[in-house]
This record gives structure tokens, C-alpha cells and sequence, in this order.
């Protein structure tokens, strides 16, 4: 076998012949043997098939509108959304969740400051904040300004006059940093009315002490006695008290 025959130079290069595997495999059969049943391929273009786990899909990041919108939902801010095809108005009580599951508690502008006997639990992006009108306190839920508090002075077309409340002036819902604001001659701000949402220092200071309970409901009124009733029922008093003797008969 390691001789070169003469019949096999191809133009004066001596050409070697490949060594044939004297192994059997497994089925019985040599790789020479596989290669000729399964046609023009060779032992090395033999394959084998595996199975590879396909990565989860990724879940996409919220986008820059998502965030934005997300980023003002704070506690005792003004919220808009719609109920049963309604539209509805009402205070943010707590904040759920975070990134796209981020979820909101809103109770109804109508109910008593702490009344938590009706309460919807809203996506964050079914939430709109709710417009000022003037005088209202409110809070900048965008911009570079956003979160500050303020007071609506007036509005005029798509701008509003607010007198920005000092940072770090107050904590809770007294009206002494308002008052600092006017002493001190702050000037009026213009700003984009949309930038604004109404603020409830009222129900911040009630989330802040934790007084928010459910109204209790009022007991029914007892029911009043039909007409002729309470005579026929001194009649019948009388007839038993005579029947016991304790009374004489007429």
C-alpha cells in the first residue's frame, strides 16, 4: 500500500491512494460504505442534527412617551380617564407597579377628602392629568420644572400665570409657603397650561397621616307604621290586660 503504481503519476506527480479504514462501525458497514449509499456525498459531509433552545423573545423597552408619561403620576395629583364610557375626574391615592405595569389608585373628585368607599385601579396610561382652572394649586408634571407645586393666577388662550411655590417651603397642606410667595413679590410665571395638573394638598396631608378609611354606610331608617295600626294596637293591649284581670271591663 505504500508503493505508488505507475498508472497512477498524473503528469510526472506521483499521486497517493487513500487508505481505506479496515474498522467496522457499529452497523457493520465502513465510512466507504455509507458514503456509496448515500449517493455523492462523502463520510465528511455527514452532519449531525441537534437540537439548539431558541433564546425567549426580548420584550421590547418602554418608549420615551411611555417613560414621560409615567414619570408625573404621583399621589393627590389630578387625574382624568373614563369609566363605563363616562368621562371621569378624580385623586391619584397611590401608585402601583413600575415601567409598563405601572398602575395608579384614583378616587373620585366628588368624595369627601380621605373617603376611600369607591376606588378604581387604573392602568398609568389610561391617566391624563387633570386641567387647572384659576386659583387652583397645581403641580408641573413635565418640563424642567416638573414636580414643583404652584398656584394658577390666570389663564389666558394655551398659557397659564402661576406663582411657583419655593422648593423644600412646606410640607404638608398649609398655605404658608403661598403666602411666603406673595410677600416676597415672586413674579407671575408664563407657562404652557398643558405642562399643569390640579393638586390636592388636602389629600396629600390625609395619604401622608394615613387618614383614609371607607365612609360607613348609614343604617336604614325603620320602616313607619301603617295607617289604623297603632290603634288596633292599644285595642288589643287593653283587651289583654282585662283578660288578666289587671284592668276591669268596662
Amino acid at each position: 500500500e505504500g508503493q505508488v503504481a505507475s498508472g497512477d503519476r498524473q503528469g510526472g506527480v506521483p499521486r497517493k491512494r487513500s487508505r481505506v479504514s479496515r474498522i467496522p462501525s457499529q452497523g457493520g458497514s465502513t465510512p466507504s460504505d455509507r458514503g456509496s449509499e448515500t449517493g455523492d456525498r462523502g463520510r465528511n459531509d455527514y452532519v449531525p442534527t441537534v437540537d439548539v433552545p431558541r433564546a425567549p423573545a426580548a420584550v421590547a423597552p418602554p418608549s420615551r412617551e411611555q417613560k414621560r408619561v409615567c414619570a408625573w403620576l404621583v399621589a393627590a395629583l389630578g387625574v382624568e380617564f373614563t369609566h363605563l364610557d363616562t368621562p371621569c375626574k378624580g385623586w391619584v391615592i397611590k401608585v402601583i407597579g413600575d415601567g409598563n405595569e405601572k398602575k395608579a389608585e384614583v378616587v373620585p373628585q366628588t368624595a369627601d377628602c380621605g373617603d376611600i368607599t369607591t376606588v378604581y385601579t387604573l392602568p398609568a396610561y389610561d391617566l391624563t392629568p387633570c386641567a387647572c382652572e384659576r386659583g387652583d394649586e397645581a403641580m408641573v408634571v413635565s418640563g424642567a420644572k416638573q414636580g414643583s407645586r404652584a398656584r394658577v393666577l390666570g389663564l389666558e388662550g394655551s398659557m397659564a400665570y402661576v406663582r411657583l411655590e419655593p422648593t423644600g417651603s412646606r410640607k404638608g397642606s398649609g398655605r404658608s409657603a403661598l403666602a411666603f410667595g406673595h410677600v416676597a413679590g415672586t413674579s407671575q410665571v408664563p407657562m404652557d397650561k398643558t405642562l399643569l395638573a390640579k393638586y390636592s394638598p388636602q389629600w396629600a396631608g390625609a395619604i401622608r397621616d394615613g387618614r383614609l378609611q371607607v365612609k360607613p354606610k348609614e343604617a336604614p331608617a325603620p320602616p313607619l307604621p301603617a295607617e289604623g295600626a297603632e290603634a288596633d294596637g292599644s285595642t288589643a293591649d287593653a283587651e289583654a290586660a282585662a283578660a288578666s284581670g289587671d284592668v276591669a271591663a268596662p
